[in-house]
């Protein structure tokens, strides 16, 4: 009987471990494992054009942030509504889309153009124009 009950604690712990162990790290796919380490380098300010926060920055918000289950009243992120808001947590959404942090797996990350154009405009002093 003690051996019995021995075996069976280590199948439980190695059913613990093997979960654990799988469970831990998933990937969606193939891309997952193959996404630059490094975050793109932050926009010249010599390159960027003057960017509109209603032109430019609000359609890549609403597209990519403000989607139900994300940035929208009801959740506990941060809400990017109004444009306050978005003013308010500009530094943060720049630093947070240029180290793959958002918008998160599986959901794609913003190409590179849409990157830029929000670390212009905060480097522009993220205005509301």
């Amino acid at each position: 009987m003690p051996e019995r009950l021995i075996t069976r604690r280590k199948q439980t712990w190695l059913a613990i471990g093997a979960t654990t162990f799988f469970c831990a790290c998933t990937w969606h796919n193939v891309e997952d494992l193959t996404i630059e380490a490094t975050p793109p380098p932050l926009a010249n300010e010599m390159d960027c054009p003057p960017i509109s926060l209603e032109a430019e920055v609000l359609p890549i918000i609403e597209t990519n942030c403000t989607v139900a289950g994300c940035h929208v009243v009801g959740t506990s992120l941060p809400h990017f509504e109004t444009t306050d808001q978005v003013i308010a947590f500009a530094v943060q959404i720049d630093h947070r889309i240029r180290h793959w942090d958002m918008p998160p797996r599986p959901a794609e990350f913003l190409a590179r153009e849409d990157m830029k154009t929000i670390q212009c405009w905060v480097q522009q002093g993220a205005l509301d124009n």
